[in-house]
């Protein structure tokens, strides 16, 4: 390192070896010479136009390193705390190693993304579709937008009831359309999340689907879509859900 602030000047790796510095990482040594560097570009207009250049260059080369969206914990932790927590008491080995791929390699965004909220069995579930790029990994299969639904009342069964019509189920549908489409329907009544995809792209693996609950103590859930004997389509369905806000989310390709 530079001796004196005189006419020695400091190498460019001295300068690197200055702003790689970090807290708690100082030692006597490294600070005096950081103290010799200092006087020097003090005195000396060259090297502190240099050393100005090379902190630029730094905060743009940082810039461009750091991860999109920044860490899961720090853009979401409920999700970071979710997946770590689906992690540690899931029992498949398979599915805790696509669970940290999930969580490491993609930041936990997903192949397709819907908030809903449900609010009680006589009030139908709120879907929210909007706002959710953040959710949503870089060129993301599933968009889903709101989907109306028509429902007519149904007979009831019961002798009692024989001949009154029964009251329609609340259900909330998004859908997701294109060259693989999506579907999530809720049955607020019941308290039930149905998750289906029609036609998965050739060569994929069913993706596991994660229910992460926003608010209140619920714990998060994962499954895995299935396709039921005798049908082309795959499905996974949440059952028994209670009042409150969650997060669905699909397993990135």
């Amino acid at each position: 390192m530079i001796q004196n602030s005189g006419e020695t000047h400091p190498e460019l790796d001295e300068i690197l070896d200055y702003f790689e510095s970090a807290p708690g990482e100082e030692t006597s040594e490294r600070e005096a010479a950081e103290e010799a560097l200092e006087r020097h570009f003090a005195e000396c207009d060259e090297c502190a136009a240099i050393a100005r250049r090379v902190h630029v260059s730094r905060k743009l080369l940082d810039a461009w390193s750091l991860p999109k969206r920044g860490s899961l914990e720090a853009s979401n932790p409920t999700l970071a705390r979710s997946l770590a927590n689906l992690i540690e008491r899931t029992a498949s080995t398979e599915w805790r190693q696509r669970l940290r791929v999930w969580a490491d390699k993609w930041s936990g965004m997903g192949e397709g993304a819907v908030r809903m909220v449900l609010e009680g069995p006589n009030r139908a579930a709120r879907i929210i579709t909007d706002g959710l790029d953040d959710f949503l990994r870089t060129g993301a299969l599933w968009k889903f937008a709101l989907e109306p639904v028509v429902l007519t009342s149904v007979r009831g069964r019961d002798a009692a009831d024989r001949g009154k019509p029964s009251k329609a189920p609340n259900i909330s549908v998004a859908v997701a359309r294109g060259a693989s489409s999506a579907r999530i329907a809720i049955t607020s009544d019941v308290g039930q999340v149905e998750v289906r995809v029609d036609d998965l792209p050739p060569d994929t693996k069913a993706p596991l689907v994660l229910l992460v609950p926003t608010t209140g103590e619920h714990a998060a859930q994962v499954m895995e879509l299935q396709c039921p004997e005798g049908s082309s389509h795959w499905e996974a369905v949440f059952e028994h859900l209670q009042a409150g806000e969650y997060l669905v989310l699909f397993e990135p390709f």
